[in-house]
């Protein structure tokens, strides 16, 4: 069973440019609700969620992941996931929501695509 614990660490990518928080742990029913009350509100116009220490994604992790990007493509933000592991990357796919987002191999590589188009939703992997 996976730890029921989620930690999100914040960083700015180079030169002013996109938001990233790294996911650590589970984004689960248990932690669904810190994750939201976290990013709810997140000013940043351009957000990457480095996944590479998500260790367990469930359906309502899906379903948070899904309630960010409608908020945040309602108020002309972007969002794009980044390092997703095999099983996570299976568990959007399995989902039907992975062509929603905007996914890439690493965080830097998010970075440089929002960056040169912050209002990018096209998927690259």
């Amino acid at each position: 069973m996976p730890n029921a614990q989620l930690t999100l660490g914040t960083r700015e990518s180079a030169a002013a440019g996109p938001k990233i928080v790294t996911l650590a742990g589970s984004l689960t029913l248990e932690t669904v609700a810190s994750f939201n009350q976290a990013l709810r509100e997140e000013p940043a116009p351009a957000l990457i969620l480095d996944m590479s220490e998500l260790t367990w994604l469930d359906s309502a992790g899906v379903g948070a992941l899904v309630q960010l990007l409608v908020r945040r493509s309602k108020s002309q933000h972007s969002l794009a996931l980044a390092a997703l592991s095999p099983r996570n990357y299976a568990v959007l796919q399995v989902a039907q929501v992975l062509k929603l987002f905007s996914v890439h191999k690493t965080a830097d590589e998010a970075a440089a695509s929002l960056a040169q188009n912050p209002n990018a939703a096209q998927r690259s992997t």
